[in-house]
């Protein structure tokens, strides 16, 4: 992670797809912390078209029994907070779409419970770290 990072800028995050999903549906924990940190503007999530369909396909499974204006209203919990990062023709096309974004949105880490996902993140210059690392730095 960057030097400075306790200062008053907000961290800019790239946050795997089940930990976004954690965040909206618990009310404690790492995943929640992430959410209150988002709300409070100490970070900000960056998501892509490609990132945001796949957030969109998994609110739309059947096992969270969501309609539309549920899953409307979770979207309404981060897109307000969040940098939506376009992607180049080509970018995000091959390899990891979050590794993609973190390299094209300049994220300061990328946040994932994936240790695999950690390692390739870090072959590629990308700072990572696991949610608990990194609610930690708001404690």
């Amino acid at each position: 992670m960057r030097a400075g990072r306790r200062s008053r800028q907000p961290a800019v995050v790239v946050l795997d797809t089940a930990l976004v999903l954690g965040a909206l549906f618990q009310n404690e924990g790492p995943a929640a912390r992430l959410r209150q940190a988002w709300q409070a503007g100490r970070l900000v999530p960056l998501p892509s078209a490609a990132t945001a369909q796949e957030l969109l396909a998994a609110l739309a499974f059947r096992k969270f029994r969501l309609n539309g204006a549920e899953r409307e209203e979770l979207l309404g919990d981060l897109l307000p907070f969040a940098r939506v990062v376009q992607l180049e023709p080509g970018q995000g096309r091959s390899g990891n779409a979050l590794l993609q974004l973190a390299l094209a949105g300049r994220a300061d880490p990328l946040v994932s419970d994936d240790a695999q996902l950690r390692r390739e993140a870090l072959r590629q210059g990308i700072p990572s770290t696991t949610p608990d690392q990194f609610v930690s730095l708001f404690s």
